[in-house]
């Protein structure tokens, strides 16, 4: 019996994406080890939010090495599991590229318009701290879909299984990233609620809402 190299015939472009990411991980971690070292530990303590979360923290290298790798893993998860959970025709359609694109468009939008809002309501040096740290717990859970992704690539799981056990863990790091905004910024927050609402509502509740409507037509 020969063995299988590749499982569900991954292109080779899938494998180049997941050696780029491998490159990128370890770009960050030689040019930068102390960044990198406390980034890997962002789930254990926040020391990487509160010491990198100076003024220019979005033009940081280190920050656009995880988010172009955080942009290659989100768009090769849903590339992968999207045609699997949705009987669409206008998902099937879709590439890779297509999933980038958007991704992108909504990487670049949304921090545009978060900062708009702040330029309005007076408050865009505290929104941008508040950007950086959802970034940072972003950027962190796309190692949990870098390892989807590998998964899916090489190891023959339930793919369904796959997907929502790495939705649970993502979500779980998302929570923690917002538990720990809610505890630094509480007073802010108690005084400022009908703005902090309105910040929910359009620019965090209100994106994900289109996505979900899109994928489910």
């Amino acid at each position: 019996m020969e063995a299988e190299l590749r499982f569900h015939n991954i292109p080779d472009w899938v494998i180049g994406l997941l050696w780029l990411s491998l490159v990128l991980i370890s770009l960050s971690k030689m040019a930068y080890p102390q960044r990198h070292l406390s980034f890997s530990n962002l789930i254990n303590h926040n020391k990487y939010v509160f010491v990198y979360n100076k003024k220019q923290a979005f033009l940081h290298p280190f920050q656009w090495l995880w988010g172009f790798f955080a942009m290659i893993n989100c768009s090769l998860f849903i590339f992968f599991f999207a045609p699997i959970l949705f009987e669409n025709a206008a998902i099937n359609g879709l590439n890779y590229w297509h999933y980038f694109a958007l991704i992108g468009v909504f990487v670049v939008v949304k921090p545009i318009l978060q900062n708009i809002h702040g330029w309005l309501f007076g408050n865009k040096k505290l929104l941008n701290e508040i950007i950086f740290k959802k970034n940072s717990f972003f950027n962190y859970c796309s190692m949990i879909l870098f390892t989807a992704n590998i998964l899916f690539a090489f190891v023959p799981l339930n793919a369904k299984f796959l997907f929502y056990s790495s939705l649970f863990l993502c979500i779980i790091v998302t929570l923690i990233g917002w538990i720990l905004i809610l505890r630094n910024y509480q007073k802010y927050i108690l005084h400022n609620v009908f703005y902090f609402i309105l910040y929910l509502c359009a620019l965090e509740i209100a994106p994900f809402l289109i996505i979900v409507s899109i994928f489910n037509t």
